[in-house]
């Protein structure tokens, strides 16, 4: 059927401040541009991005997301059945959802009768549901329930690719793997505005990381290298977060306290990103990190943990995709930026005195970074989208 006599359906959970959240603004403003009749539905009333003009949303329920847990898995049938009422009630062609909740009450209205095409975005990787206790495990009973009923599978990395495929071998609904949409021009503008409450003194190097202070983030491992470097390195930590008290111990159980700066969470990172002589990523997991994309397109060069999906795709793209650096096998020094083990403290010290010690590299990185960036711009992207939405 042809997009002009029926629509298209985003489904997420809400629209608060959050990745998949981004993508899907970016989805919905660039397609309704382009004219194709789209419409947003959200399980939840939590909105932080604004919608085009013209574009309204349907909320499938009055909750705020605050709700509990067991709550929110309780109502997935209810859910399922308002959207299964929508998808006939509109003729809607093809519900596309993003986040597992919204995956799951997309494909149980498909259960429940609806006739719509389902595809759903796979936000993470699914195998960390098997470290979080009962919830941990109803998701992923859920997961290998639900999703053979797609007709496509989007992933955003090969890594998640790779991970779905090791815990659900059986799995035979296509699959395709789209990374995360970038506006080039908007980070290129705001990484030109003036930081708020930090400015960068010559004489420091400055690490930097952006994102939430979690513990899967790992972020202790950085501080700790700090003690292997000299004075003049200091660590900015741009975001908040449950683990900033840890850190701020960590810091100063380590001595180096009075080099670690927390600026709190800040609209705009970008600023922050494109003063400072590297970003670090020390995580222990990610799915495709937002931020390490985006410090790549605000010139930066990049350290990065090379955990099991994101930033080898990222950094090292020419390189085996199911390599994983073990401690001890120090620093790979990849084309768009450098890779180290997760938990290796020695490795990322080495990394950042190697880019202390050679401007050359530095500014080179620079320039792959940027160029890589544009791998990811919203218009690629968003095509990408758009050919499984619509060509039939």
């Amino acid at each position: 059927m042809s997009d002009k006599t029926t629509s298209t359906v985003l489904l997420i959970n809400s629209l608060g401040n959050g990745g998949a959240e981004r993508v899907v603004s970016i989805l919905l403003d660039t397609l309704s541009k382009q004219g194709k009749l789209i419409q947003l539905v959200c399980l939840e009333r939590n909105m932080f991005y604004t919608l085009p003009e013209g574009l309204s949303v349907t909320y499938l329920s009055d909750f705020t997301g605050q709700e509990a847990g067991w709550k929110k898995l309780l109502y997935l049938p209810v859910f399922a059945w308002r959207l299964r009422r929508l998808i006939k009630s509109q003729g809607v062609r093809l519900v596309q959802s993003h986040v597992y909740r919204a995956s799951y009450v997309n494909a149980l209205a498909r259960l429940m009768g609806a006739s719509h095409k389902v595809q759903l975005v796979n936000v993470g990787q699914v195998s960390l549901y098997q470290q979080e206790g009962w919830l941990g495990k109803i998701n992923l009973a859920l997961i290998r329930w639900l999703y053979p009923v797609a007709d496509l599978l989007i992933l955003k990395s090969h890594g998640m690719k790779v991970d779905l495929a090791n815990l659900i071998p059986a799995l035979s609904v296509p699959q395709v793997v789209i990374h995360n949409p970038y506006d080039v021009e908007k980070i290129a503008r705001q990484a030109q505005a003036e930081p708020v409450g930090w400015r960068k003194e010559a004489d420091k190097f400055t690490l930097v990381s952006v994102g939430r202070l979690i513990e899967l983030k790992q972020l202790d491992d950085v501080i700790r290298a700090l003690v292997k470097l000299p004075k003049t390195v200091e660590l900015l930590l741009v975001g908040d977060g449950p683990q900033k008290d840890f850190l701020k111990g960590v810091a100063k159980a380590q001595g180096v306290d009075d080099r670690v700066l927390f600026v709190g969470r800040q609209e705009n990172p970008f600023a922050y990103l494109a003063r400072a002589d590297a970003f670090v990523m020390a995580s222990r997991s990610e799915g495709f990190p937002n931020v390490l994309a985006e410090a790549l397109l605000c010139g930066v060069p990049t350290i990065a943990a090379d955990c099991t999906s994101g930033p080898r795709e990222i950094l090292a793209p020419e390189s085996d995709q199911d390599k994983q650096l073990q401690l001890g096998d120090g620093v790979e020094w990849a084309s768009n930026g450098a890779l180290v083990a997760v938990g290796d403290v020695s490795a990322f010290a080495q990394a950042v005195s190697g880019l202390m010690n050679d401007a050359t590299r530095c500014d080179a990185y620079a320039r792959a970074g940027k160029l890589r960036g544009q791998d990811f711009n919203s218009a690629t992207i968003v095509a990408q989208y758009a050919k499984v939405m619509w060509d039939d």
